[in-house]
């Protein structure tokens, strides 16, 4: 061991699986099927000739059965067989765009959060002063806070900021609600993944649904409601 080896910092990899980027992919491509590109470019231009009214929601298969179809498929494939759904429906060539911006996005947050670890001292070998849950809780956090500053300084708007989060974290109930339906072979709502009690000392991950509330509040915090 070098004299000075005590002096370097630690060196940290943050490994991404590429089973997770698989997913999302095909995610993000049922999420903006939703989405009647059409309806988009007609609501974008009556906003860019100044009709404040127009609006994104005219432009959404409110419960339109393909992209419900599409994410069964995925969710099929991938938790029940382990790899892509073979047979999806051809998507509209239209969407990629958004559902790449949507990836970038999640893909943003999930690096945050993981660096946000290593900054606060969670990878430390000496034993955390904090549960475990709690450690993820303040990276989401802390995560949340750096993807948003470079998404600022991007010039990205507020109303799009957390839309890879969204993402993110739908991915995880969706797997949650999954999983579940498969262990009690029936069906579940996402309010069954509403956590009944706090979580204990041991607990490593809190429930998805429990992450993204706090992170809507933490937004709540920094933007007004009209943005």
């Amino acid at each position: 061991k070098a004299p000075y080896a005590q002096d370097l910092q630690p060196q940290y990899w943050i490994l991404f699986d590429p089973v997770f980027f698989d997913f999302f992919y095909y995610l993000s491509n049922a999420f903006a099927s939703a989405i009647d590109m059409d309806g988009l470019d007609r609501s974008g231009n009556r906003y860019a000739m100044g009709d404040e009214t127009a609006s994104v929601d005219d432009a959404i298969h409110w419960g339109g059965p393909e992209p419900v179809e599409m994410a069964y498929k995925m969710l099929s494939s991938f938790v029940a067989l382990g790899f892509p759904p073979q047979d999806i429906v051809p998507y509209d060539d239209r969407i990629f765009p958004f559902a790449e911006t949507l990836r970038n996005k999640a893909a943003l947050f999930v690096l945050a959060h993981e660096y946000a670890h290593i900054i606060r001292g969670d990878m430390d070998n000496r034993a955390s002063h904090q549960a475990p849950w709690q450690a993820e809780i303040n990276a989401d956090i802390f995560g949340f806070r750096m993807s948003n500053s470079v998404l600022t300084m991007e010039g990205t708007p507020a109303k799009v900021r957390k839309a890879g989060i969204n993402l993110f974290f739908c991915g995880l109930l969706l797997v949650e609600l999954a999983r579940r339906a498969l262990d009690k072979g029936e069906k579940q709502r996402v309010a069954d993944l509403m956590p009944q009690q706090a979580p204990s000392a041991a607990d490593s991950h809190p429930e998805a649904v429990s992450r993204l509330c706090l992170l809507d509040d933490e937004f709540s915090q920094h933007f007004p409601p009209d943005q």
